[in-house]
C-alpha cells in the first residue's frame, strides 16, 4: 500500500463520509476455512533489515509469558452518551475526547454530525457532560457556530472548559465556558490565523492542554501546513506552538516553532502525527510519524524554554524526506522494509512530573524514485512504552494469539484480495494508545488491537476490540491484556480510538467509537464497507480495585532508576527507583574526575516505587553523575547543577 502524505493531507482536510452500522447483524459466526487464509506470525524479534543491513534491536515481549485467554473486568460500567455518522475520530493520534474534572463530573467530546452528509456539513463537536449522576441525553447538535473538526476538551477550575478543533477556514477555534457542563459557549480564534502570511497557512488538527501555575495557561500544537503542498516555514506540514497564561484572551506565544521542529529535525508532520499534556508548569509534547523519530519536548516553565528527547530513533536519519530520499540502502532500486512508528504517539505526566510515552510499532519502505512511502499494516504487532529514566521504549503488548496457533489470523477478502483483512485506521494490529494516571502514579494504557477471534462472514475482515493493561510499579511489568467488550467473542464490534482521562480515580475513566463495520467510511477506501447508519460514542468506567493484584508478564528491560528531576537542579532534585524486592540503596554523587562528593544510604525499602530526594545545595556548578545501587545492580546518570 503506497501512501501519498500531500495527497493524505488534502483528503484528510475535507474529510467527507459517512459512518458505520451500530446495530449489531445477526449473522453466522466465525470464518470459513475457505477464506480464513492468511495469517501473520506472532514471535519475532527483528534485528535486521532487508538484506541484512542492521539498524536496531527491536525488544520484543516474550510471547510465551502472555495469558492467550480473554481476560475480562466483570464489573466494568458502560454507558452510549451519543452518537455521530461522521465516524472518524483521528488520522493518527487520539486526542484528549474526556475530562475527569476531579470532582466526580466528566466532559467527553467527539467528532460529530448528525447526518453524514456528503461533507459532513455539519460537522463540529458533540458533547456531554456526567454530573457525578448520570450522563445528558444524546447531543443533536455541535457545540460551534461553525463546522469544526479534530475536537479535544480539558478543563480547569480557573479557565473554565475548553474545547479546541479546526475549522473550514484558515483558524483554529477555541470554544470555552467559564461553568463546566452549563451556559453559553464563548468562541475565539487561537492566536492570529494569518500570522504566518504570506505562506499558505492553515491550522488543522489541534491538540491542546490547560495548566500554568494558576491553571489559566493554554498550550495548543497544530499542524500548519493544511491544503496545499506549498511548503511553510520550510517545512510540509510544520508543528507550530502557541501559548496564553490568561485563558486564551492574549497570546504570548503564536505559532512558533520550538527548537528542534524546524526544517533541520523534520520533513514535517503529519495529521495528528502528536499529542501534548500539562500538569502545573510542566508541558510535554510528543511528536512521531512513519518516517520520524519519536521525540519528547518537555518544559518545566510553562513552555518558556524546551529540552529535546529522541525516545525512537527512525533508522535512516533525520530530516528524511520522502519526495527526494528512499529506503534503498543497497542501490538495487528496492526500498527496504525498516521499523518506525506509526505516529498514534501520546503522553501523560504523573505526580512527580514524569512523562510517560507509548506508541504503535510501523514498518515503511520507499523504492528509489518513488514521492511517496509506503507502510504495511498487518506486518507489525507491538505497542511500544517508555518513561524518563529508560534509555529505550520497550514492548508491553501485542495483538494475541488467541486460539494458540503462533499466527495473528486474519481472513482473506475473496472479493479483494488487495484488501488487507482489517479496518485500517494509519495503524498496525495494535495502536491508538492513551494513558491514565492515579494518584499512587499507576500507569493504565487503553489501546486498539486486532481480535482474531471476532471475524465475521459478513465484512471478511477481523474487527478490533478495545483492551487495558496496567502497570503499578512504574513500567517495570505490566498486566495481562484485559478485553472491555460486554459479549465473551465480541463479534460484530468494531471499537476504536480510546481516550482515557489523564486522571485517574477509583475508576479509569474512557471513551471511544463503536460499531459493526471493520474500517470508516471517510476517505473512500475501497476497503471499507460502512453503511449510513450512526455509530457510537461509548463511555466506560473500569473500576481500579478490579485491576489491582492482577497478573503480570515481565518487560525486557533494565530501566529501573529514572533521571533525576529537575534537572538542571539548584538546591533539590528527585529521583525514582522502582524495586522488585526489599533493597538497601545507595546514591553517590561524583564529578566529573571521578571524586565522590555525596553519598546517601536508603535501607530496608520495600519492593514498589520509591521518590528519593537529593540535597546538592552545597555543590558548586558543574557537571556530576549519580550512581543508584541496590546491591546487584546500578545505573549512573548525568546531572547538571547550577
Amino acid at each position: 500500500m503506497k501512501r501519498s502524505l500531500l495527497l493524505l493531507l488534502v483528503i484528510l482536510i475535507s474529510l467527507s463520509g459517512y459512518s458505520q452500522n451500530s446495530k449489531l447483524i445477526k449473522d453466522s459466526k466465525g470464518i470459513p476455512t475457505s477464506i480464513k487464509s492468511k495469517a501473520l506470525k506472532v514471535s519475532y524479534a527483528l534485528t535486521t533489515i532487508e538484506h541484512n543491513i542492521p539498524y536496531r534491536s527491536s525488544k520484543q515481549i516474550d510471547l510465551p509469558s502472555l495469558d492467550t485467554k480473554m481476560h475480562k473486568v466483570e464489573s466494568f460500567t458502560e454507558a452510549t452518551i451519543g452518537n455521530t455518522r461522521y465516524d472518524f475520530q483521528s488520522n493518527r493520534s487520539t486526542a484528549k475526547r474526556i475530562s475527569n474534572n476531579g470532582d466526580g463530573t466528566l466532559s467527553a467530546v467527539w467528532n460529530f454530525t448528525p447526518d453524514g452528509g456528503s461533507n459532513g456539513t455539519d460537522r463540529g463537536t458533540g458533547y456531554n457532560y456526567f454530573d457525578g449522576t448520570s450522563w445528558d441525553s444524546f447531543p443533536t447538535s455541535r457545540i460551534e457556530p461553525v463546522r469544526t473538526g479534530s475536537t479535544n476538551i480539558d478543563f480547569t477550575p480557573q479557565a473554565g472548559e475548553f474545547v479546541i478543533a479546526h475549522t473550514s477556514a484558515a483558524a483554529m477555534l477555541q470554544t470555552s465556558r467559564a461553568t463546566k457542563g452549563t451556559g453559553p459557549w464563548d468562541t475565539t480564534t487561537v492566536g492570529n490565523p494569518t500570522i504566518l502570511a504570506p505562506d499558505p497557512q492553515a491550522d488543522v488538527w489541534s491538540r491542546f492542554a490547560l495548566g500554568g501555575p494558576s491553571g489559566n495557561s493554554v498550550h495548543v500544537i497544530v499542524n500548519s501546513q493544511g491544503t496545499g503542498s506549498t511548503p511553510v516555514l520550510g517545512q510540509n506540514g510544520p508543528l507550530t506552538y502557541s501559548r496564553s497564561l490568561d485563558g486564551g484572551l492574549t497570546w504570548i506565544d503564536d505559532h512558533i516553532q520550538i527548537p528542534g521542529t524546524d526544517s533541520t529535525f523534520m520533513y514535517g508532520v503529519g495529521a495528528e502525527e502528536y499529542h501534548i499534556d500539562a500538569r502545573g508548569n510542566v508541558v510535554a509534547i510528543v511528536t512521531g510519524g512513519f518516517t520520524n523519530d519519536v521525540v519528547l519536548f518537555k518544559s518545566l516553565d510553562d513552555g518558556a524554554t524546551w529540552t529535546r528527547t529522541v525516545i525512537l530513533p527512525f533508522p535512516l536519519g533525520q530530516s528524511y524526506d520522502p519526495t527526494t530520499m528512499n529506503t534503498d540502502t543497497t542501490g538495487d532500486g528496492i526500498g527496504e522494509k525498516i521499523e518506525s512508528n506509526s505516529g498514534d504517539v501520546t503522553v501523560t505526566i504523573d505526580n512527580n512530573n514524569i512523562c510517560h510515552v507509548a506508541f504503535g510499532q510501523m514498518f515503511t519502505s520507499e523504492d528509489s524514485g518513488a514521492v511517496n512511502e509506503s507502510f504495511y499494516p498487518t506486518d507489525n504487532n507491538g505497542l511500544y512504552y517508555w518513561h524518563e529514566g529508560m534509555s529505550a521504549p520497550v514492548i508491553i503488548a501485542s495483538a494475541e494469539d488467541f486460539n494458540g496457533n503462533g499466527m495473528i489470523d486474519i481472513p482473506t477478502n475473496t472479493a479483494d484480495t488487495t484488501d488487507p483483512g482489517l479496518g485500517v485506521y494509519n495503524v498496525g494490529l495494535i495502536g491508538q494508545p492513551s494513558i491514565g494516571i492515579d494518584a499512587s502514579n499507576n500507569v493504565y494504557i487503553a489501546y486498539c488491537a486486532l481480535d482474531e477471534r471476532a471475524d465475521t462472514t459478513v465484512w471478511q475482515e477481523a474487527h478490533k476490540h478495545i483492551f487495558l493493561i496496567a502497570s503499578f510499579n512504574g513500567g517495570a511489568t505490566w498486566s495481562n491484556s484485559y478485553s472491555l467488550n460486554r459479549n465473551p467473542d465480541g463479534y460484530y464490534i468494531e471499537a476504536v480510538w480510546p481516550s482515557v482521562a489523564t486522571l485517574v480515580d477509583n475508576c479509569v475513566h474512557l471513551v471511544y467509537q463503536r460499531d459493526s463495520v471493520p474500517g470508516h467510511s471517510i476517505t473512500g477506501s475501497p476497503w471499507n464497507p460502512n453503511l449510513l447508519a450512526p455509530s457510537d460514542i461509548v463511555y466506560v468506567c473500569v473500576p481500579t480495585s478490579d485491576l489491582v493484584g492482577i497478573n503480570e508478564h515481565n518487560v525486557i528491560t533494565n530501566e529501573w532508576v529514572s533521571v533525576n528531576y529537575p534537572n538542571p537542579v539548584k538546591d533539590f532534585t528527585t529521583i525514582n527507583t522502582t524495586l522488585a524486592k526489599t533493597s538497601n540503596i545507595t546514591v553517590e554523587i561524583t564529578n566529573v574526575l571521578g571524586q565522590s562528593k555525596y553519598i546517601l544510604n536508603k535501607t530496608g525499602l520495600a519492593a514498589g516505587n520509591h521518590n528519593i530526594p537529593l540535597d546538592v545545595s552545597l555543590l558548586d556548578a558543574g557537571i556530576y553523575f549519580y550512581t543508584v545501587s541496590d546491591g546487584e545492580r546500578s545505573v549512573s546518570r548525568k546531572m547538571v547543577v547550577e
